[in-house]
């Protein structure tokens, strides 16, 4: 079962190759999910998770969980979240119905 919630989405551009295969496009991002927000959900981020923006479905690489206001470590402010665009083929999960 998937929880929305409110973060700040930094992207790069996407890019595209081909290859035998066909075209495939790779893109990174980086998630940032104030703490409190998603404490209040009872999830928390973790490396493979998966959540979708904007119809297209990214896997979670790496999750930093030391972002501190002013270098003051009682203030940890939020989650910052490196992932990469995944292949719905990959993830084996269902489409969302629109």
């Amino acid at each position: 079962m998937g929880t929305s919630f409110n973060c700040i989405i930094s992207r790069d551009n996407a890019d595209a190759t081909t290859d035998e295969f066909g075209q495939n496009v790779s893109q990174n991002i980086i998630l940032a999910i104030n703490r409190e927000f998603i404490k209040e959900k009872g999830v928390y981020p973790e490396n493979g998770d998966v959540f979708m923006w904007h119809y297209f479905y990214y896997e979670i690489d790496n999750v930093i969980e030391n972002q501190y206001i002013a270098g003051r470590k009682e203030i940890n402010w939020s989650f910052v979240c490196n992932a990469h665009l995944s292949n719905m083929s990959q993830i084996n999960i269902l489409p969302r119905n629109k």
